[in-house]
């Protein structure tokens, strides 16, 4: 799908929700439309900022998967055929970027620079 697509499909979806909380707010737990309301907010926001861009940051502690995760979206997103671009501190990507016919640049003169500094 491309970005446009999703992004119409994601109105729809962001417009039926307002409807709802707009027809049905007296019905609402307050919780509900609260998280509702505010979710739609974020959503349109968020929208707002255009669909050709996404930037995505993980954390998590040592060993709870992020190198996995991250390893997985890559390689099913590439169906999409997007920009994708890794700040890859321990050489974790290294592989992957062949595997993908993708370029790997190493950033270790930035290292020596940012270790001198210290």
């Amino acid at each position: 799908m491309s970005p446009t697509a999703s992004a119409d499909r994601l109105q729809g979806r962001l417009n039926a929700l307002n409807e709802i909380i707009s027809i049905d707010a007296d019905r609402l737990p307050a919780e509900l439309r609260e998280r509702a309301t505010t979710t739609a907010a974020n959503a349109t926001a968020r929208l707002g900022h255009g669909t050709a861009h996404t930037v995505v940051a993980l954390a998590g502690a040592t060993g709870s998967g992020k190198s996995f995760l991250l390893n997985f979206l890559i390689t099913h997103l590439q169906q999409y055929d997007p920009l994708t671009v890794v700040l890859d501190l321990g050489h974790s990507y290294r592989k992957l970027a062949g595997l993908l016919d993708g370029g790997y640049l190493e950033l270790a003169a930035l290292e020596s620079l940012a270790g001198a500094g210290a």
